[in-house]
């Protein structure tokens, strides 16, 4: 689960659906589909497909990170449901954060380190943390 600044709870459902509540207590889907095959399909609302969400972020301007730790990606899904793949192939990511800017921070336990994952899918390693995870 995530919270934006808004006030905006988002969830997961069956590890492949994006549920969000309003702070009013309404539910929407976001993105994906109930039931479907799951796999790995950007697009927008429904006509994206995930595979294993296993966690969530949400950055300052309403966008919201889903990790797919099976497959090593990192989905963008921005406020009106559209999904993009903003980083695939990592190994072993335990746990995602993003900063204000939407800057994302991902634990890879494989390696020991914090991959650094810039707006443009551009990967670095954060500076001082390999190794110390």
């Amino acid at each position: 689960m995530a919270m934006d600044t808004a006030g905006n709870l988002y969830a997961v459902v069956n590890l492949s659906v994006i549920r969000k509540m309003s702070p009013s207590g309404v539910w929407t889907t976001l993105a994906g589909q109930a039931l479907a095959q799951g796999g790995w399909v950007d697009g927008e609302g429904a006509q994206a497909r995930f595979q294993q969400i296993t966690a969530l972020a949400v950055d300052g301007l309403g966008n919201l990170y889903a990790l797919e730790s099976r497959e090593g990606r990192i989905r963008k899904i921005t406020a009106q449901g559209r999904v993009s793949t903003l980083a695939q192939g990592l190994d072993q990511i335990w746990g995602i954060a993003v900063d204000a800017s939407g800057v994302v921070y991902a634990a890879d336990m494989t390696a020991n380190l914090v991959r650094k994952i810039a707006s443009d899918g551009t990967m670095s390693i954060l500076p001082g943390s390999s190794g110390t995870l």
